[in-house]
């Protein structure tokens, strides 16, 4: 932050200062300084309408953790959770996500409970039972970049509203100004983020509506059309994953997974004795056959019908 000096035209740097230094603490002066300035305070923040619900609210009876600040927003009925740190801190991010967990499981009644000297807001909370969303905002110094980074996905992926804020304290005159600036979502690319967000919900919605149908049409191998449609005759799968699981178990080689790949079916077991679980299969395939080993158990690819043909056999399905 810069002082313009307009009569000399000239700029002189204001001394940079933080919370530490100034001994300031976030629940004993930047907590109380945000509730008694509300109004000043979610203005600049861009939330000039939310109510304040109350400070240092317990989100549930199973824990003795505190919700720094608790607001509600009534143009589109979110309950706010607001967390400050001095200084940054990676678990910031976790602590509000697990706060947001507990909000999740309150009635209209556990808020009515949590208001403090807003009998407007309780009467609005005691006509009926509201259908609440839940925002996060995080405050604090600094972030490190991977907090960014996480909102970042689970604003984007799975629609978790959450906005990131830092203070910046400058001293002047005597005098401590404090600048607010919103880290994310960044204000000029919003509706970046917005079009991204949306485009992973079409996308994740679409993989939801995915059928037996549409893999029969993706995989590329010949006799693969008529292998699943064998499959499902006997087991129902799982076409999102474009697998079924817990086929047979045979000769030590359990819970066999048939998984149908685009260009071949990638076969999981779980096998307890992996050398002679290979020596089952060589008898199978062959010696040249090609078998991986993974954590708990043999994986391997059928690329040939033949020895599609040879597997079926051996499992008698």
């Amino acid at each position: 932050m810069l002082e313009f000096d307009e009569k000399n035209k000239i700029m002189t740097k204001i001394v940079e200062t933080d919370l530490k230094e100034q001994k300031l603490m976030e629940r004993y002066h930047i907590q109380e300084a945000i509730v008694n300035s509300w109004d000043v305070f979610t203005k600049e923040i861009g939330l000039p309408e939310i109510r304040l619900i109350g400070t240092e609210i317990n989100p549930h009876k199973s824990v003795k953790d505190r919700i720094d600040i608790l607001a509600f927003d009534e143009n589109d009925s979110n309950i706010i959770i607001f967390e400050l740190k001095r200084d940054k801190e990676k678990e910031q991010l976790l602590q509000s996500i697990s706060y947001a967990g507990m909000i999740n499981t309150w009635t209209s009644n556990d808020i009515i409970e949590s208001i403090k000297d807003n009998n407007d807001l309780k009467e609005l909370f005691q006509n009926e039972e509201i259908d609440f969303g839940i925002k996060i905002v995080l405050i604090a110094e600094s972030f490190e970049p991977e907090v960014i980074l996480t909102s970042d996905w689970l604003r984007t992926i799975y629609g978790l509203n959450i906005s990131a804020y830092t203070i910046k304290l400058h001293k002047f005159n005597g005098k401590i100004l404090m600048d607010i600036e919103q880290k994310y979502p960044l204000k000029e690319l919003s509706d970046v983020y917005e079009a991204r967000r949306k485009r992973s919900i079409e996308s994740n919605s679409n993989e939801k509506n995915v059928t037996w149908e549409n893999i029969k049409e993706r995989v590329e191998y010949p006799y693969g059309k008529n292998a699943i449609d064998y499959l499902l005759e006997k087991y129902s799968g799982d076409a999102i994953r474009r697998r079924f699981t817990s086929v047979k178990s045979k000769d030590g080689i359990n819970n066999i997974i048939i998984h149908f790949g685009i260009k071949y079916i990638n076969i999981y077991s779980f096998v307890k004795n992996k050398e002679n679980g290979k020596e089952v299969l060589k008898t199978i395939f062959g010696n040249d056959f090609e078998i991986n080993e993974w954590e708990k158990g043999l994986s391997f690819n059928i690329y040939k019908e033949d020895d599609y043909k040879k597997f079926i056999e051996w499992l008698e399905i």
